[in-house]
């Protein structure tokens, strides 16, 4: 395991290649990151140095320099969970990537969102109250006409139903023998169609002269 580069000015970047280095004024806009403590993401972290046989300590630190936006992120799906900015290689990771990664999390953000009430609700109209009080003496006048059509239909149903039964019991009375053929015969009859589509038949016990 080696050890990490120090100077006079302070602790040196990891990565081959790279003078960056802590503690510094000129370079205060400079962050150092030391390696992660989980050992998985660890050898990510030191595979993408890509230096042979080389070890991170407690206290390797890679620099701001390295990471696409600067700092490393905890998400594993984020391109800056593991550095991927190099001067010994062709850069991995560019701000295209980190791009690609925040639409997909707004995706899954709107994918996850609780539809609200407010959304689900229909729009409230605001009606003025004169006009409220206007339209509320005709809807009385309607429902009187109302209640006077639904009164007449009920009455006409009342007569339909009559006439029906006396159809009904007329045709039970249909026997077909010689002796009914003989007092149609005999009757004044008269047919009716309703509007329904019964018929009916009253008929007189008068003969025919």
């Amino acid at each position: 395991m080696s050890s990490p580069r120090k100077s006079k000015l302070g602790t040196m970047c990891s990565a081959v290649g790279c003078s960056m280095r802590s503690g510094t004024n000129l370079l205060s806009a400079i962050k150092m990151y030391r390696f992660p403590t989980n050992p998985s993401r660890r050898l990510q972290w030191e595979a993408a140095l890509q230096r042979k046989n080389w070890k991170a300590n407690p206290k390797s630190v890679l620099c701001n320099k390295h990471f696409i936006t600067g700092k490393p992120s905890s998400d594993a799906e984020h391109p800056d969970y593991v550095p991927s900015i190099f001067a010994s290689m062709k850069n991995k990771g560019s701000s295209s990537s980190v791009n690609r990664y925040n639409r997909q999390v707004k995706r899954r953000e709107v994918w996850n969102a609780p539809l609200t009430e407010i959304e689900n609700e229909p729009p409230v109209l605001k009606l003025d109250t004169k006009e409220v009080d206007c339209q509320t003496d005709l809807t009385f006048e309607e429902i009187n006409e109302m209640e006077k059509k639904l009164h007449a239909l009920e009455t006409n149903f009342v007569n339909i139903n009559i006439h029906k039964m006396r159809f009904l019991t007329m045709r039970k009375l249909l026997i077909f023998t010689p002796k009914f053929k003989m007092l149609l015969s005999s009757l004044r009859c008269c047919v009716c169609v309703c509007e329904s589509g019964f018929i009916w038949v009253e008929a007189s016990h008068k003969y025919i002269p």
